[in-house]
């Protein structure tokens, strides 16, 4: 149970208290279903952000600022900013290489003439394909 799911199950159980409401009475006002309120109450759970809008408007609280997790709130290391661009360059690198080759099979009227040539076209596209990737991610 991490810190941040205990503090929201203790302002929407003190906003409830306060307010005068059973967690049935706050689950037929709000459409939260009674478990979920529980559960979100007990600190099992992380509540989506529309179930604690709904959660917050009804008691009159603010707890928005607190559903953003401990992890998030923390910024991105390097390593996974690294992973993400090479991600991105290499299903980029691919899509543009499929792309390009399957253009230039459309317009090229003569090319190509045999299997062969058509399978020796996609070696060469995937062996270029393989390069790039390997000078995308050779830094790992």
């Amino acid at each position: 149970m991490s810190t941040n799911n205990q503090c929201i199950a203790e302002l929407l159980r003190t906003g409830r208290i306060a307010k005068g409401y059973t967690q049935q009475k706050l689950s037929e006002v709000t459409n939260v279903s009674l478990r979920s309120i529980q559960r979100i109450e007990k600190g099992q759970v992380k509540p989506r952000m529309y179930t604690l809008q709904l959660l917050s408007a009804e008691l009159g609280i603010q707890i928005a600022d607190l559903s953003l997790s401990e992890k998030s709130s923390e910024p991105l290391t390097k390593k996974q900013i690294n992973f993400a661009r090479e991600i991105i360059l290499s299903v980029g690198s691919g899509l543009f290489l499929l792309f390009g080759s399957v253009a230039f099979l459309c317009q090229s009227v003569r090319f190509p003439e045999t299997r062969f040539e058509l399978y020796a076209f996609w070696a060469i596209i995937t062996l270029v394909y393989l390069i790039i990737t390997l000078k995308i991610w050779k830094n790992n």
